[in-house]
């Protein structure tokens, strides 16, 4: 009777935030197959699983406080980490997607112009190239999350354009018959 009680508060220290998979005790095991064991086996046991689990919060302790100074970093650094950064202003994985939002730009504002207008051949381009460049932004060094989200726009702006000169296409077709 006492040995249930005792593989209770085992496993209720042993299991942190529950998720026991990511935290293995190898005690738990011991008396998770509540072999009858001798009281002092299970007490070294339960020792065991204290002891990890206050080294276990003392590590968590300790990443939150990294965390807190990691967020609490003046505006210079965070703007000097920008500046410095593989992809960042002094390099040209900054400067292209950034220009090239100003053709996305123009695509959005195509939206008010009239369907018969929208050239196909340029729409088609423009949906290659965002489907391309949104799959190879992710696949180099550093990956370029600007360039990827600029494609991803580019894509589907020039989809919604060809869906739109389709239809056009498709009602001049339907009113001729």
């Amino acid at each position: 009777a006492n040995g249930g009680k005792l593989f209770f508060l085992a496993r209720k220290s042993c299991i942190l935030n529950k998720r026991p998979h990511q935290f293995h005790v190898p005690c738990f095991c011991v008396l998770n197959c509540k072999l009858a064991l001798p009281y002092k086996q299970v007490a070294a046991g339960l020792l065991f699983c204290q002891l990890v689990l206050e080294r276990h919060l003392r590590q968590r302790v300790q990443n939150s406080s990294r965390a807190k100074a990691a967020s609490t970093m003046s505006a210079a650094t965070k703007l000097q980490a920008f500046w410095n950064h593989p992809a960042g202003p002094k390099t040209i994985h900054f400067w292209a997607p950034a220009f090239k939002w100003g053709i996305t730009f123009a695509n959005i504002a195509d939206m008010q112009r009239p369907a018969d207008k929208i050239s196909t051949p340029q729409q088609c381009a423009v949906t290659a190239t965002g489907v391309i460049w949104t799959r190879y932004s992710t696949q180099i060094t550093p990956i370029n999350y600007n360039l990827m989200t600029v494609n991803a726009f580019m894509a589907i702006t020039g989809m919604y354009q060809l869906s739109r000169k389709i239809r056009h296409e498709m009602g001049k077709k339907e009113a001729a018959a």
